[in-house]
Parts: structure tokens; sequence; C-alpha cells
């Protein structure tokens, strides 16, 4: 009897957590993949880039950093980037055209990012050189920014803006954005200012300090 009561107790705090678990995550609207780097790896990401990017793409990428290391420090996320130039890289940025790399990628995408590896961040991000710098504003630069890192990280894309589930695709609905504000995480970034509270509560999550 005693047991069939653990049991039952058991039962309901599993319920109880998954529920907590889909209503942290706006009813699974996010997700992350199965690999992801390590604690001790995002506590001080490194990034370099090629000596061609554009000067306005550079000091948005500065401000990103700057910016997004003073949030996570806020908010007791584990994850720091640092700008280096001595080639000893986790992550390194790229201004290159995705036709001239021959990336089956839609030429008009702003940018693209690996995924993480084992244990480690994603290598590389490339910024499409096909697009005029001048296209976007410094805001929407950080904001490609910002989506290309958390790609890195192990963060993938939400569909919509309509929090919907997209037919045909593997792609999740995001969370409410009458509630939450809109995801950076959306595929047009570039319309979405900065991460809402959901986009960091993800990173606490999986990445806590």
């Amino acid at each position: 009897m005693q047991l069939y009561k653990v049991i039952c107790l058991l039962t309901v705090l599993f319920i109880t957590m998954t529920k907590v678990f889909a209503i942290d995550y706006c009813e699974n609207g996010y997700r992350m993949n199965d690999i992801r780097p390590s604690s001790s790896v995002v506590k001080n990401i490194k990034i370099d880039t090629n000596d061609n990017i554009p000067s306005s793409w550079r000091n948005a990428l500065e401000l990103t950093v700057l910016e997004l290391n003073n949030k996570f420090n806020h908010i007791d996320i584990g994850i720091q980037y640092q700008l280096v130039r001595d080639g000893s890289h986790d992550t390194f940025i790229y201004w290159e055209s995705f036709y001239d790399l021959g990336l089956q990628l839609y030429t008009s995408e702003p940018a693209y990012a690996d995924e993480p590896t084992y244990n480690n961040v994603g290598k590389k991000i490339i910024l499409n050189s096909t697009h005029f710098e001048e296209i976007y504003s410094e805001k929407e630069k950080k904001s490609i920014l910002i989506h290309e890192l958390f790609h890195n990280l192990g963060v993938r894309n939400t569909n919509s803006i309509f929090g919907q589930l997209v037919p045909l695709t593997d792609q999740s609905p995001i969370c409410d954005n009458t509630k939450w504000g809109r995801s950076i995480m959306e595929e047009n970034a570039a319309l979405v200012s900065m991460p809402n509270s959901v986009d960091y509560y993800v990173l606490r999550k999986f990445f806590p300090k």
C-alpha cells in the first residue's frame, strides 16, 4: 500500500513537471539540438572575423557582443563572448557570397550558421556578401548576428510570427508573441529588435551561470 502511494505521488510529480516544462517552453515552442556546447566552452566563446568584413558589420558585432555579455551577466546566463584576432577562435565569421561558396541556400538569406558539434559551438557564421551592407540598419545587423550566434549554441528557428505550426516542416510553433514579444529565432530575424524573455529563458535553462 505504501509503495502504491509512492508510485502515485511520483506519477503526479512527473505530470506536473511535464506541464510546467511545457508551459515554460510555450507549449514546446522552442527546439534545441541534441548536441550542444559544454558549459565550460560557452563561458568564453572566442569570435574572429575575416579581414574583408565591412566596418559596419564589425561595429555591429562589437556592439552585439557587448550587449549580450552584459545581458547574460545580469540574468545569470553562463555565456560570454570575446572578440579575438590571434587565431584562437571557437567561431569564425566570414563575409562571403553563398553563391561563390556553393551553398545550397536562398541567396536572399542574410546569413548562415553552423550547428554545434559535440561539446563545441558551431564553427562558423557566414554573412552573405551578396547583400549590399547598406540594406540593413545597424539594429537589423545586430538582430541577424544574435540570431546566428544563438544557432551556434544549438537554438533552432521558430516558424513565424503567428505561433502556428507550418505543415510539412519540422519546425515548432513559437510562443505567443502578444504576451512575450517576438522571438529573435524567427526566420526573418532582421524584423525583430532583440531576444524576448523566452529566448533568454531557453539559454538560461541550458547554460546557467
